[in-house]
């Protein structure tokens, strides 16, 4: 979470974001949902490396269409 914070910015950049206080920020053990994408858009992190229990990661076209090797993986 401090790595995540300090990449968006640091607490207070982060807290006057958010519309919240110093403290509220450095208390937090995951950004709350309602503030992911503000956390995501300073951060340069994407919302589902944040919070991935509310933003699921998208299907990579990669991750589609890759053959598989006759036992149900990619190869």
């Amino acid at each position: 979470m401090k790595d995540l914070i300090k990449a968006a910015g640091g607490v207070t950049k982060v807290a006057k974001a958010v519309n919240r206080s110093h403290s509220t920020v450095s208390l937090w053990c995951r950004v709350p949902a309602e503030h992911v994408q503000t956390v995501s858009r300073l951060s340069g992190i994407p919302v589902w490396k944040i919070r991935p229990d509310v933003f699921p990661a998208p299907i990579s076209a990669g991750a589609v269409d890759a053959p598989e090797n006759g036992t149900g993986e990619a190869a």
